[in-house]
């Protein structure tokens, strides 16, 4: 990375370090990742199925592309040569 990347790296971790102490309202990790345990039901499921159907389509499309572009014609094209392959092998 250039001197110029660093640079923009550091100064953009300073502010957003530099934003979190300026607004924190929480006292304690704890009550951080419970959020003072203020919010409800429904933010909390939203928030559980969100982040659910996010890791799946995230997975799912990436084997689905690869199954369908790169191992299903790879798979076809090994079983032909091998069926060329025993055919030849039976012959005449």
């Amino acid at each position: 990375m250039t001197p110029i990347g660093w640079i923009t790296v550091v100064i953009y971790l300073i502010g957003i370090v530099a934003i979190g102490c300026l607004f924190r309202r929480h006292r304690t990790v704890g009550d951080y990742f419970l959020a003072g345990r203020t919010l409800g039901w429904l933010p909390v499921a939203v928030s559980i199925v969100a982040t659910d159907l996010s890791a799946i389509s995230y997975l799912g499309c990436a084997a689905a592309i690869t199954r369908r572009t790169i191992v299903t014609p790879l798979m076809e094209d090994i079983m032909k040569e091998l069926r060329r392959l025993w055919a030849e092998e039976d012959g005449p």
